[in-house]
């Protein structure tokens, strides 16, 4: 198996919700639809309910503890997740993610008024 598909294939097993989430609104085709990045996070968090988002963000987490150290993410995060946006640097997947997470959070506590974790 190549080197791609099984980085995609341990990311999918392991944050089905997450790689879903990500796959789905930032594949090769996210310009066209969303504009920006961060344009397709706003448009999956708006069309992902409540209860999903929070699988997301605890399988978020869960990534996060492994990978928040690692000096490249980009690997994980383009092969991985599959999404679909040049990084030039390390550090732009590494606050791409964070992004992510930040969003999710704010779009929980939006709904909720305050974030539980399960």
């Amino acid at each position: 198996m190549a080197r791609r598909h099984k980085i995609r294939a341990e990311t999918e097993k392991q944050w089905p919700a997450l790689y879903q989430f990500l796959a789905c609104w930032l594949h090769q085709d996210w310009p066209v639809f969303s504009g920006t990045p961060e344009a397709a996070i706003d448009d999956a968090i708006r069309e992902t309910i409540l209860e999903r988002r929070r699988v997301v963000a605890k399988e978020w987490r869960a990534w996060n503890k492994r990978y928040a150290s690692v000096a490249d993410p980009r690997p994980i995060v383009n092969d991985g997740f599959g999404v679909n946006v040049f990084f030039k640097r390390p550090y732009e997947a590494h606050r791409f993610m964070e992004l992510v997470y930040e969003k999710l959070i704010k779009s929980i506590e939006d709904e909720t008024q305050h974030w539980i974790e399960k």
